[in-house]
């Protein structure tokens, strides 16, 4: 029976918008709030993002369906980047993978996270920026 370990991390990329504020999670005054993250500081609701987005990933990314169908083993890397736009919806999902359907799969649990209270920079609304390397292993 094949192993498979998942390991996350949470990073921000920077980008740039035209008419609203395109912010990464480090630099927003208030983080986007994930449902059921409404308390605490800024600091902890960052903190509740990032675990539930990593818990949302794990419970809805099909490794070993994937995996399977793929004929992969060993270490495996999909780097995901989205946004989260003023209305707290995920915008523009990309991902870049060794294989189209890992892509795809990254791409389709991104897309199922939830509606966002979206983040505030500078007293507005902003659009923020992630990147989600998913890196599993299959053993």
């Amino acid at each position: 029976m094949k192993k498979i370990t998942i390991i996350f991390m949470l990073f921000t990329v920077y980008s740039f918008s035209q008419n609203i504020e395109t912010v990464p999670i480090n630099e927003v005054n208030t983080v986007p709030i994930f449902p059921g993250c409404e308390k605490g500081s800024n600091n902890s609701k960052r903190k509740c993002l990032s675990k539930k987005i990593i818990d949302h990933t794990k419970r809805y990314f099909r490794t070993a369906e994937v995996s399977k169908n793929l004929g992969l083993s060993g270490k495996q890397r999909i780097s995901t980047i989205f946004k989260i736009d003023t209305t707290g919806r995920i915008i523009e999902v990309r991902a870049r993978a060794a294989h189209k359907n890992l892509e795809k799969e990254a791409i389709r649990v991104i897309k199922l996270l939830p509606i966002f209270k979206p983040g505030i920079y500078k007293g507005e609304k902003a659009i923020v920026t992630y990147s989600l390397p998913i890196i599993f292993e299959i053993n």
